[in-house]
């Protein structure tokens, strides 16, 4: 099964919560990713209401680290993310 998701230039992502045992609680990610990427990758729990719809190329290598997701620190409404990370928000 593909942790990229549907087919098409958009797809949706999520934020998600994951068990850290470190803490012994669960954490929210930095990442946004696909419900794919979330379940098979991270077995983390889909958070539904922050689904967006990004560029599925910011989602692929080259520019992240795990195919799914988005890269660490993701924040598609600010300008904090990296100089070389590509600002293509579906509104």
């Amino acid at each position: 099964m593909s942790v990229i998701g549907s087919s098409g230039n958009f797809v949706d992502v999520y934020q998600f919560q994951t068990y850290s045992g470190s803490i012994d609680e669960m954490v929210r990610s930095r990442r946004y990713a696909t419900v794919e990427a979330i379940r098979e990758i991270a077995k983390g729990e889909v958070l539904h209401r922050t689904k967006i719809e990004i560029d599925r190329s910011l989602i692929e290598a080259p520019i992240t680290d795990i195919p799914g997701m988005t890269v660490i620190g993701f924040d598609p409404g600010s300008g904090d993310a990296p100089a070389n990370f590509p600002r293509q928000i579906k509104g």
